[in-house]
């Protein structure tokens, strides 16, 4: 199990890091956050990227993720020892991937193309408001 939480925090908070660093701010690897809460996290690897990719994130896992955390919440709301601190967080964490859910929906309908040999730079600056900063 303590292999298991050191991998996963690695991978939340620092594979992305590590990646920027290792190809100089123009990492192959994307990562697409929902911002500072880090609610959602996906890391895309830039050449398997196609343009219903985004749609793909959306449907397969922030949708997911939503109904999810609104289950939980549905949960705690009828136990009789509410957790009111666990309650509030999660209703940040649904109210930043709402908000997050927004741009990637209206992105996804875009079906945003990149061109490899543009470079990362430029195909990276497409995913504006989606993606970590470098």
């Amino acid at each position: 199990m303590k292999n298991e939480t050191v991998t996963r925090d690695y991978f939340v908070n620092s594979i992305f890091k590590d990646l920027a660093r290792t190809y100089q701010k123009r990492p192959i690897y994307w990562q697409f956050t929902s911002g500072k809460g880090r609610g959602f996290n996906v890391l895309m690897y830039m050449h398997k990227y196609d343009k219903e990719s985004l749609a793909k994130v959306r449907t397969d896992y922030l949708l997911k993720l939503e109904d999810k955390l609104d289950a939980r919440i549905g949960m705690l709301s009828s136990e009789s020892n509410k957790d009111v601190r666990e309650m509030s967080r999660l209703s940040k964490l649904i109210e930043e991937l709402a908000e997050y859910d927004e741009v990637l929906n209206n992105k996804a309908l875009g079906f945003i193309e990149i061109d490899l040999d543009d470079g990362v730079v430029v195909d990276y600056a497409k995913f504006e408001r989606l993606v970590g900063k470098v």
